[in-house]
C-alpha cells in the first residue's frame, strides 16, 4: 500500500502505520528521523543492518542518548567486522505492537507514537514490526538483505528472548534459535548494571538465573 499519495493528505500518517501493523496488513512500518515515508523493503535492500529492540519506555533526553550510543556502537562493531571494502551498514531501534513481556496487555497506539517520537526526536530511525520474536524481524530482513544482520541489546533482553516459550513452534527454543541464526546472524550482547537487570527482569516469569557482578556491572561472556 502506497502511504505517499494525496488521499492519505488528512490522515495521521503515524497513527495510519500502526493501525497497519496491528491490524496484520503490515509485517513491519518504518519510521524516518528525517521525516520521510518509505516502506522498509527501500531502506533493508542490500544492506548490512543493526537492529536495536527494546521497550523504551524512558523517553526523556538522557535515556534517548544512552539509546543512541547502544545503537552507534552496534553500527561502528559491524563496520569494523565489513572491513573498508564495504557500504556502511544502516541502523535501526525495533519496536512491536505486541506485549512486549506475556500477561501484559499490547500498548497503546498513542504510547507507541510517545516513545517512536523520543527516538525519532534524539535523530534515530525506526522499525515497527507486528511480531515481537527476534526470529521474525531476522526473517523479514533477511527477505531483503544477504549482506550481515547484527543485533545490540542489553542482557535482559537476550535473557528474555532465550526464556520466551516459543509455543506456536513445533521445535520450540531450538527451532526459535536456529531461524534466529540461519543467515549471518549475530548478537551484540552489552552490559548492564546489576540493579537495571534485576529491574528489567522483576515482575517476569524469568527465574533461575544467576550471575555475578563486577564493579556493579553485569556482562555476558561465551
Amino acid at each position: 500500500m502506497d502511504l505517499r499519495g494525496p488521499a492519505f493528505e488528512s490522515w495521521d500518517r503515524r497513527s495510519l502505520l500502526v493501525h497497519l501493523v496491528r491490524a496484520g496488513l503490515a509485517e513491519a512500518v518504518f519510521f524516518s528521523s528525517m521525516g520521510s515515508t518509505v516502506p522498509p523493503t527501500e531502506i533493508l535492500y542490500k544492506k548490512a543492518v543493526v537492529l536495536a529492540p527494546g521497550y523504551f519506555g524512558h523517553t526523556d533526553s538522557v535515556h534517548s542518548l544512552v539509546h543512541l550510543r547502544l545503537l552507534a556502537s552496534g553500527i561502528q562493531e559491524l563496520e569494523e567486522d565489513l572491513g573498508e571494502t564495504k557500504s556502511a551498514p544502516v541502523g535501526f531501534f525495533c519496536l512491536t505492537v505486541a506485549p512486549f513481556a506475556p500477561n501484559e496487555p499490547a500498548p497503546e497506539i498513542l504510547e507507541l507514537l510517545r516513545r517512536i517520537d523520543a527516538l525519532l526526536a534524539a535523530g534515530g530511525d525506526v522499525l515497527l514490526f507486528r511480531r515481537p520474536e527476534l526470529y521474525h524481524m531476522t526473517a523479514l530482513v533477511n527477505r531483503h538483505t544477504k549482506a550481515p544482520v547484527r543485533f545490540v541489546a542489553g542482557l535482559s533482553l537476550v535473557i528474555r528472548a532465550f526464556e520466551d516459550v516459543y509455543g506456536n513452534l513445533e521445535g520450540r527454543r531450538l527451532e526459535a534459535l536456529a531461524r534466529l541464526f540461519a543467515q549471518n546472524v549475530r548478537i551484540y550482547v552489552y552490559p548492564m548494571t546489576a540493579t537495571d537487570l534485576r529491574e528489567r527482569l522483576n515482575g517476569t516469569s524469568i527465574t533461575g538465573w544467576e550471575w555475578s557482578e563486577m564493579n556493579g556491572w553485569v556482562s555476558a561472556s561465551r
